[in-house]
C-alpha cells in the first residue's frame, strides 16, 4: 500500500448557460473539498457566450474550449489534454460533490493496482420523485441505481457523473473513443467510461478481479437533475408524478 495521492485535476464539462447556477454550484463544491484539487478545468463545449462569461466571471479555474467534436467525448478528451494532476476525476456541471468527494475517490489509488474510482450518485429531484419510476431504473438518469454495491469492491467501470482515472490510463490506452458520444440532454448516456475501462483492461490483459474500485458508501455526488425526466427518457406522454 502507499499514501493516499493529493495531486488531483478536476474536469467539469458544460455546455449551457441554463444551467449557469447549478455549474457555479459544482464547482463551488470542489472549491470547499478536504483535499484541494491541483486544478478546476472547466470545458466549454462550443458555446463562445459560456466560454467568455465564465473566463469573466469565475476565478480560480482553467477554462479551455473543447477542441474536438461536439459532445461529453469531445469534452472531456479536450479537459485531458490540459491536465497535469496524478489523478483525473471527473464531476457533472448539474452535480454537487460533498466536501470528503475527492478524499474518497482518492482513498482507493492506495493499492497500485487500483487503476480508477467511482463512487454514489443520489438524484435531488426538482419535484417529486415520479412514482412511476423504480430506482433499479436511475442508471437511465445517470445515477447510483438499487442493486449496485454498496462498499468497496471491483467494478467494471463508475458512473460518468462521479469517477476518477490515473493520468497513465490516458497515457496507455488513449481517451474516451467511444462514438456514441453524449451531446447534451437528448441521450441518456454514451457510455465513453465504459468502453474506456473495458479497453483498458483488455491492452493490460488483466487476470485480477477489474481494477476499477467503487468508493466505499458515503462517497456522495448529488445530480440536481434539473431536467424532467420525460426528456432524458424520450418519453414525452408520460406525466410526472
Amino acid at each position: 500500500m502507499t499514501q493516499i495521492i493529493q495531486d488531483i485535476s478536476v474536469i467539469l464539462c458544460a455546455y449551457t448557460e441554463d444551467r449557469w447556477n447549478d455549474l457555479l454550484a459544482a464547482i463551488g463544491s470542489v472549491q470547499r473539498q478536504t483535499f484541494l484539487p491541483r486544478e478546476i478545468i472547466v470545458v466549454i463545449d462550443h458555446n463562445q457566450a459560456l466560454l467568455e462569461r465564465v473566463r469573466e466571471q469565475v476565478p480560480g479555474v482553467v477554462t479551455v474550449e473543447n477542441t474536438e467534436v461536439r459532445g461529453l467525448r469531445g469534452a472531456r478528451n479536450s479537459g485531458i489534454a490540459v491536465a497535469r494532476g496524478e489523478i483525473i476525476a471527473f464531476l457533472d456541471d448539474d452535480a454537487v460533490a460533498t466536501p470528503d468527494w475527492l478524499w474518497l475517490l482518492c482513498e482507493g489509488y492506495t493499492d497500485p493496482q487500483v487503476l480508477g474510482t467511482g463512487g454514489e450518485v443520489t438524484p435531488s429531484w426538482v419535484d417529486n420523485k415520479p412514482a412511476w419510476l423504480p430506482e433499479e431504473f436511475y442508471w437511465v438518469v445517470g445515477c447510483t441505481y438499487r442493486g449496485m454495491p454498496e462498499t468497496v469492491r471491483a467494478i467494471r467501470n463508475p458512473i460518468g457523473a462521479n469517477m476518477s482515472f490515473r493520468h497513465e490510463v490516458f497515457d496507455t490506452v488513449g481517451d474516451f473513443h467511444s462514438q456514441n458520444g453524449h451531446v447534451g440532454p437528448r441521450h441518456a448516456g454514451g457510455c465513453e467510461e465504459t468502453e474506456l475501462c473495458i479497453r483498458e483492461k483488455m491492452a493490460l490483459q488483466l487476470n485480477a478481479p477489474t481494477p476499477f474500485e467503487l468508493c466505499r458508501r458515503g462517497s456522495y455526488v448529488e445530480s440536481v437533475m434539473l431536467f424532467f425526466v420525460t426528456t432524458q427518457l424520450g418519453l414525452h406522454g408520460l406525466e410526472l408524478s
